[in-house]
């Protein structure tokens, strides 16, 4: 989860990134949003995906980690908030279960 927030102030210059399950669900937006943003090039696509929400709202601390969970709709403020034009949306689960939230960006 560090890694991510001392990685991307010396990126430079990505066309897109992605999270898969990954950083965006484990390092709080305001703190990662703005780096994202700085690293993407003019254009740039930010992408990312995990479990919908579930009614749950904001960091939720678990046994080892704080997750971030939030609907579609409030990643899109958070986004456009940082700069970007967002669209979110959940994928149903092929048979029973969650689905995924799909976040899709651009700087």
């Amino acid at each position: 989860m560090g890694d991510v927030l001392d990685f991307l102030p010396q990126a430079e210059g990505f066309d897109v990134i992605y999270s898969v399950f990954g950083a965006v669900w484990f390092v709080e937006p305001a703190k990662l949003l703005p780096l994202v943003r700085s690293s993407l090039l003019r254009g740039g696509v930010f992408a990312f995906s995990h479990l919908p929400p579930n009614g749950l709202e904001g960091p939720t601390a678990g046994k080892a980690v704080t997750k971030w969970h939030y609907s579609p709709t409030r990643w899109v403020e958070l986004l456009v908030r940082h700069g970007f034009q967002a669209e979110a949306d959940v994928i149903p689960a092929p048979v029973a279960g969650p689905g995924t939230m799909l976040v899709r960006a651009r700087s």
